[in-house]
Formats: C-alpha cells, structure tokens, sequence
C-alpha cells in the first residue's frame, strides 16, 4: 500500500462518486474511479501517479499494475480504470468489485 496516497471517508456512500486524475507528462496517465467508503485526497494520488511515471519500470505494464495495485489497497474502489499513453502505446487495464460487471459510464 502506498503511504503517499490520503485518504477520507465518502461524503455520501449513497451516490456513486466519479474521481478522474490525469497526468501529461512524461507520459499520459489517467486514472477514473468510483470510490465506495475512500476517497483519495486530489492532490495526494496526483503527486503519487507524477512519482511513479517518473521512476524507471522494465515495462509500462509493470508500472500500471503497481498503481492499480497501490490504489486497490489504499481505497477499495468499487471500480477502476488506469489508462497509459506514450510514443503511439496506449494501455488500459481495468478492475471492479463483484457487483459491478455491468457498470456503464458515459
């Protein structure tokens, strides 16, 4: 888990929360989410996905497993998206809750 990412409690766990955060450079980066009980602090899980991009990986892969992984343990979303482009590569791996196979956002 990564102690860099803040968190707090959902205002209302009744509404589901979409929290987007996109990163530019050195790469694109963006992570969407619906949180269930935690949030992440906006500026926290910013500078968390700006330190990771900028850190050296073997793969791309290896770096979006790490913040999926670093974002599951530290929030519990009830679904996840972390999209990766860079020099014509785009990655996109997903993750959700049992219960949310069927979510369709716009």
């Amino acid at each position: 888990m990564s102690d860099l990412i803040n968190t707090y409690s959902v205002p209302d766990t009744r509404k589901d929360w979409l929290f987007m955060v996109e990163i530019e450079s050195p790469a694109y980066i963006s992570v969407t989410l619906i949180p269930d009980k935690l949030s992440a602090d906006h500026g926290s899980i910013r500078d968390y996905l700006k330190l990771k991009i900028g850190q050296s990986w073997q793969t791309p892969d290896d770096m979006i497993l790490t913040v999926i992984e670093d974002i599951n343990n530290a929030l519990v979303p009830k679904w996840l998206e972390v999209i990766y482009e860079n020099d014509g590569v785009t990655l996109k791996v997903e993750d959700r809750q049992p219960g949310m196979e069927d979510l369709k956002l716009p």
